[in-house]
């Protein structure tokens, strides 16, 4: 019976594995499955760095200001400096509501709350996620699952970012909670309707991290059937043999991957490969 209580017990971690906030420069990953960072986790020295970069930022275009005077390459417009601003305030804005929602300092804590939430920011892929936890932490699974299907039907076609992101903590739900049928029909939909690398490459990020290697190096031989020429998929793999002690097979692979790849792409192959297995296989080769 403990065992079955344990696993009933959720954490926002679950979900959020591979969550990335697509309004922040480069789409920043907030809960990653990699660092072993909680969902519920911010980092406030990371926060002061932001806000440092910002003040940084601030100086610089004071200082291109200073040169409008200029013909010089650094002139900058008007309208320019205003629209930086005004992105820099949007992003100091998406930060403080991330922390707020992360820390449970604010936000939605009830299914009232959270729909009246939604009907503000339908888009809003950390609001939608949040709400499948909520479910989650009253042992509604069906009711998770909901969510997360409703959102996906409400979000703007063109919110591929947020969509994602909704895709994925699907994925996670199925993967804890759901058969490997219904596990592998969600993954067919999600590689349908995204980025079919990055959801493969999660799936695979999963079940590595659970230690289902059987199922990972099934995942990444479909990997390299779908993305031959593709050098991160090929660096992917060679680590994941390296890392499980697979040294021989990842040799062999090394040698497929450079008859597959371009010739500029062998090389990076080639040179990660030396330094992947000094580091996780014979140093002495």
């Amino acid at each position: 019976e403990d065992d079955d209580d344990d696993e009933a017990e959720p954490t926002a971690d679950d979900l959020f594995r591979g969550f990335h906030d697509p309004k922040r420069n480069g789409g920043g990953l907030l809960w990653s499955s990699s660092d072993g960072l909680d969902a519920g986790a911010t980092d406030a020295g990371a926060v002061e760095h932001k806000d440092d970069d910002d003040d940084d930022d601030d100086a610089e275009d004071a200082g291109d200001m200073d040169d409008d005077d200029g013909d010089g390459p650094r002139r900058k417009s008007h309208k320019t400096r205003q629209k930086q601003a005004e992105r820099k305030r949007e992003e100091r804005e998406l930060l403080r509501k991330e922390i707020e929602l992360t820390e449970g300092t604010s936000g939605p804590t009830t299914p009232e709350e959270f729909e009246r939430q939604l009907l503000a920011e339908p888009n809003s892929s950390l609001l939608w996620v949040q709400y499948m936890t909520h479910k989650l932490s009253g042992a509604d699974v069906d009711g998770a699952r909901a969510v997360a299907r409703r959102a996906l039907r409400t979000m703007n076609y063109r919110e591929e970012e947020e969509k994602l992101n909704v895709w994925l903590a699907l994925l996670n739900l199925e993967h804890k909670y759901a058969s490997q049928d219904e596990l592998d029909k969600t993954f067919r939909e999600a590689v349908q309707y995204n980025d079919a690398k990055r959801v493969f490459f999660h799936m695979a990020d999963m079940y590595e991290r659970t230690e289902d290697l059987a199922a990972a190096d099934e995942l990444f031989k479909a990997m390299l059937k779908r993305f031959k020429g593709d050098k991160d998929v090929w660096t992917a793999v060679l680590k994941f043999k390296l890392v499980h002690g697979q040294a021989v097979e990842a040799r062999s692979l090394l040698d497929r991957a450079v008859q597959s790849l371009e010739p500029r792409l062998r090389v990076q192959v080639v040179l990660f490969f030396a330094q992947a297995e000094f580091e996780h296989g014979d140093a002495d080769r």
